[in-house]
């Protein structure tokens, strides 16, 4: 078999991501703009795709293509034709073959197809009665794409729900059909696919859950789109190529590195802080100091050897309304590069003054945990976060986003790009959203989806690891540099203790252990 190998694919890793209106303008763009026809993209779809299926499935020699009525069927019918190029035995199922359902480029390709003597029929009822899968045989789906709104009904649903009960691999052609490429969710009946080769970007279903475990092992396909029109897309996956610390110069010392506070803890929430604190030491800060309610002070003194304790007032083991009238001074006598808050801190109206304090403060402040949920008590408190002059960040799960929102978790997952984009433009604050598939917003308007992480991770303890690690970071570098490092860290460390231990027994002091082996993992540059 000759062919060349496919140069022009990749896994998927950090990359734009698009919406099916951002698809559909680069394609236009691109065609408008270079001279390039729609037929030679599809082409390059076709090509690649081809190439990349025998790559992945070099043993098998039949494949069954089910072939749509709009572009991706025409990226299908390249497919087919370069396959019975190799000498491979194909066999297509339209659904329809009349001029005027196709497209015109899908029925060009179509002809050029049965010029080649490939073998097609057309979809019906019946032709999917008499069909029989065979384990040896690999389906290629080639119905759907981008412009596709779910559900699929009529005959699209019954060659869905037949090809659900294939043995062999099937391979998706952009989306897996049933799929919407815009849209997190699974609907019935939608394919399960082995492999999915996105073609130019990957969508947000090869991105968000539950989406993507209908897709398989995701490949993206360059199919010659002009990078110069994705500019204005600024939503991208986390890129770990694209992050670096700046390397530890001979001639410094500890305060070159920051001073990070974190301020928590209470009595029964001692380990919050202290996870806090010891990640925020891993992270490269050159010192880190607790503030924790006096009654807990001895508690947390004696688990912490190599950060500095400190207390405020308190009372039944929580800070007392006393407290938030010592906190300036605390803060100003430490020369603080920033500051966490939150951890262990429960909900209180002496916790809420603290917060209250806080947001009065020159100094990067990282709200998490309790230091969120007494926020949200504070009146106008999205006025308060954009009249602050030094970078905010809030790093909320999916519980607390929605008392920040003051919308239901349904709704945030329903359209959490939105809302997410109209909380940051309210209050000028960079969100770390944690979820399965953690969103970073901020202000200018980037998103970025960490693509590492595991469901290990959920376990208590994990949120406290990455506030104490983004302290450590934004104790020396821009805020944006911080967070995009601190996110892709914090996973990447899950995995590598993931890794090691699995994911069921995976707690949040085994990400602390594997922080330093996951920053060695980070390119040093001579800022």
């Amino acid at each position: 078999m000759n062919r060349k190998d496919s140069k022009w694919v990749v896994y998927l890793s950090p990359m734009k991501i698009v919406t099916q209106e951002e698809m559909r303008y680069l394609e236009k763009m691109t065609i408008e703009k270079t001279g390039l026809c729609a037929r030679i993209l599809m082409e390059n779809a076709g090509r690649v795709c081809a190439d990349l299926i025998l790559e992945n499935y070099p043993h098998y020699n039949r494949y069954l293509l089910f072939a749509g009525t709009g572009n991706n069927g025409g990226d299908g019918l390249v497919i087919a034709r370069h396959l019975l190029c190799y000498g491979l035995k194909v066999h297509v199922y339209l659904m329809s073959d009349t001029k005027n359902n196709l497209t015109e480029d899908l029925y060009t390709n179509l002809q050029i197809y049965q010029n080649m003597q490939g073998s097609y029929e057309v979809l019906s009822s019946q032709v999917l009665g008499t069909l029989r899968f065979s384990p040896d045989e690999v389906i290629i789906d080639a119905l759907t794409g981008t412009g596709f709104i779910a559900p699929a009904r009529n005959l699209l649903k019954e060659v869905i729900e037949t090809l659900s009960g294939r043995q062999g691999p099937l391979v998706a052609i952009d989306i897996p059909s049933g799929l919407s490429a815009d849209k997190c969710d699974v609907p019935s009946p939608s394919l399960r696919a082995s492999m999915t080769i996105a073609l130019g970007y990957p969508k947000l279903c090869h991105v968000l859950f539950p989406a993507i475990q209908n897709c398989g092992s995701i490949y993206v396909s360059s199919i010659s789109l002009d990078p110069q029109y994705n500019e204005s897309i600024k939503r991208e996956t986390l890129d770990p190529a694209q992050l670096s610390l700046p390397a530890r110069r001979p001639q410094s010392h500890k305060y070159d590195y920051g001073h990070v506070l974190i301020i928590g803890g209470s009595k029964g929430m001692t380990g919050s802080i202290i996870m806090a604190a010891k990640s925020a030491s891993e992270s490269g800060a050159g010192l880190v100091s607790t503030l924790v309610p006096q009654e807990i002070h001895e508690t947390i003194s004696q688990q912490l050897v190599e950060q500095m304790t400190h207390s405020l007032s308190s009372s039944d083991g929580q800070f007392s309304p006393e407290a938030s009238g010592e906190l300036p001074q605390r803060i100003y006598a430490g020369r603080f590069s920033a500051i966490a808050a939150g951890p262990g801190m429960r909900v209180s109206s002496s916790a809420e003054a603290l917060v209250d304090q806080l947001l009065r403060v020159n100094i990067p402040l990282i709200l998490d945990a309790d230091g969120l949920n007494n926020l949200v008590n504070l009146p106008d408190f999205q006025t308060r976060l954009r009249a602050r002059t030094a970078v905010t960040i809030l790093t909320p799960h999916l519980g607390e986003a929605s008392r920040l929102l003051g919308l239901s978790v349904d709704a945030i997952r329903e359209n959490t790009e939105g809302h997410a984009r109209r909380f940051v433009e309210q209050t000028g604050a960079i969100l770390i959203l944690k979820s399965e598939r953690t969103l970073i917003v901020c202000p200018d308007g980037h998103l970025f989806y960490a693509m590492s992480g595991n469901p290990g991770m959920a376990t208590a303890g994990s949120g406290d690891v990455l506030a104490g690690l983004l302290a450590g970071l934004l104790a020396r570098l821009s805020p944006v540099r911080a967070v995009c490092l601190a996110v892709y860290i914090h996973g990447h460390a899950g995995d590598l203790a993931r890794n090691l231990l699995g994911e069921n027994s995976l707690n949040a002091l085994d990400i602390i252990d594997h922080i330093p082996q996951a920053i060695a993992c980070i390119p040093r540059t001579h800022d």
